[in-house]
């Protein structure tokens, strides 16, 4: 901000449609394919693993296996706090 601004000079521009702003928000897109380091088991479903992308949080299905070991997997859905992905092979 600028302190010398005042309110009525300010005018808004939209730069971005709702979807993309969406899209920037999170490091992982659908459809991706990504190699992952499945970090631990998922908290309540002892199936899944779980892996993270900059901190975001992947839902590895059926990756529990996997634990300590690195992976290929598809994200095949986008949340706004995790992603669910799908175990394509073991690296």
């Amino acid at each position: 901000g600028n302190e010398s601004f005042h309110l009525e000079e300010v005018r808004h521009r939209e730069l971005f449609a709702a979807d993309e702003i969406a899209n920037l928000s999170t490091p992982v897109k659908s459809g991706e394919i990504l190699k992952v380091n499945i970090e631990s088991v998922h908290a309540s479903n002892n199936n899944d693993g779980i892996a993270r992308v900059e901190g975001y949080v992947l839902e590895v299905i059926d990756g529990a296996s996997l634990v300590g070991q690195k992976a290929m997997v598809e994200v095949t859905r986008v949340f706004r706090t995790y992603a669910r992905a799908r175990l394509l092979e073991r690296v």
